[in-house]
């Protein structure tokens, strides 16, 4: 039966329809085959002396990856890994023809062990510069890991804290996969629901850089994930790259996972016409606790022919002293570069007021818009933007099905500039990140 699915894909793989049935063709069998290797595996003889032997424990590291432009960043993500106390080993992912033997001699010499994920089945997929860009080959790295239980980071990714306490949450043991949530979810209409033959429901999309796996437990989401990558040129149409692949992976093969419930938050610095670099400071005035700022931080100019007048972003300011809230001085917008993944309160079947009772902490910071624009003389962390939790008890973020981010580009001095939008009926706030969390710019910028 494969072999003729395999003949009649030569014969009609140009027709947009039939591969689009080929694809999910392949799919099925590579799960087909999945599910017999497991089953022989689980149900193989054991040797006559296994009441004696004890099960090794998994092994555990950390895994980065990326071209040779990406071994300075994954240094820093390293070294600030081992300033939060982390121990564990690292391994960084590279295909041979991206680093040169200067940046592997690099890598060697500051204990990170780099693997070679590049073999002649990739080197088949049709993959181009925007297949790439978007990560496709990032499955691929994941499975040819040493490791059994890894924690996978981008090069731009960097710990606040110890992330090693994650492989012992009750919430991995049970599901063998920690996610974390982009700021937007998929709409109804993206084709990719039909395409995977699943209902429709509210969900984040996935942010890919940060990912906690037990390769053995997912390995069947991992391999469709490495499948839809392998088509990229057709399955990159309807989703958004490798972080979207993990994604509708994991669902269309029912392989388990944790998204974490608690949003994210974007971080980065205030602009004003007297200083577009930067550095503009967060207002903390008792006069203004508890109103509402019309506009971002005032500003009502239309600053690059960008909408940055923020009738649309009402600031809610709260009590600074109490909840580290504040508002834009007059004149200022917000440009959000960078964002900070939280933690989660690690409990089976939390209920919702549990959850909403907690409060989570940053776990990691993305810093994926200052690592190209990065300004040596301004710490790059300097004001968080978030949603403000809402009012009922009990009533969570995901509840009101909103919640996104919107592109601005360049704003006055400032590159990459994005800021969260208000909708759904969601409030945002303002706090001094550099102030709430002292430290860490100096460490970025060391």
């Amino acid at each position: 039966m494969y072999a003729r699915q395999r003949q009649e894909a030569l014969t009609h793989a140009q027709t947009e329809q039939y591969r689009a049935r080929w694809t999910k063709a392949l799919l099925d069998m590579d799960l087909g085959l999945l599910d017999e290797m497991q089953h022989q595996h689980q149900h193989r003889p054991l040797p006559e002396d296994a009441a004696n032997q004890i099960a090794p424990a998994p092994s555990r590291g950390v895994l980065l990856m990326g071209a040779g432009n990406m071994v300075r960043l994954a240094l820093v993500a390293v070294r600030l890994l081992r300033d939060a106390g982390c121990v564990l080993p690292v391994e960084f992912a590279y295909m041979p023809h991206e680093v040169s033997q200067t940046h592997l001699d690099e890598l060697i010499a500051h204990n990170i062990t780099p693997v070679n994920y590049y073999t002649s089945e990739i080197a088949s997929f049709k993959w181009g510069k925007e297949e790439l860009r978007l990560g496709a080959p990032k499955p691929f790295a994941v499975l040819a890991s040493s490791f059994d239980q890894l924690l996978f980071l981008d090069p731009d990714i960097y710990v606040l804290r110890d992330p090693t306490y994650l492989f012992a949450t009750q919430i991995f043991r049970k599901h063998g996969a920690l996610f974390w949530p982009d700021f937007p979810s998929t709409t109804r209409a993206n084709p990719i629901w039909k395409l995977t033959n699943i209902k429709f429901s509210f969900e984040r999309e996935f942010e890919s850089g940060a990912m906690v796996l037990d390769r053995r437990k997912v390995i069947r989401g991992l391999k469709l994930a490495a499948h839809f990558c392998s088509h990229a040129d057709f399955y990159f149409r309807f989703i958004w790259g490798d972080k979207d692949a993990f994604r509708w992976a994991f669902k269309a093969s029912n392989t388990p996972y944790f998204l974490n419930p608690n949003y994210l938050v974007s971080l980065g610095v205030a602009v004003s016409l007297d200083n577009p670099r930067g550095n503009v400071s967060l207002v903390v005035s008792p006069a203004l606790s508890n109103k509402v700022v019309a506009g971002d931080g005032g500003g009502g100019a239309n600053i690059n022919n960008n909408d940055v007048e923020g009738k649309n972003n009402a600031v809610v300011v709260g009590k600074y002293e109490n909840e580290g809230e504040a508002s834009l001085p007059i004149g200022a917008w917000y440009c959000g570069q960078n964002m900070l993944q939280m933690d989660f309160l690690d409990k089976i079947d939390a209920s919702r007021s549990e959850l909403y009772d907690y409060t989570p902490e940053p776990l990691f910071l993305h810093a994926n818009g200052i690592k190209k624009y990065y300004k040596p003389d301004i710490p790059p962390f300097q004001i968080a933007q978030t949603y403000k939790k809402p009012v009922v008890h009990g009533k969570l973020i995901d509840d009101y099905h909103a919640g996104r981010q919107h592109w601005i580009g360049m704003l006055l001095g400032q590159n990459h500039c994005m800021r969260m939008e208000v909708e759904g009926g969601l409030e945002l706030i303002h706090y001094d990140f550099a102030k709430r969390y002292p430290g860490v710019n100096e460490r970025y910028m060391k």
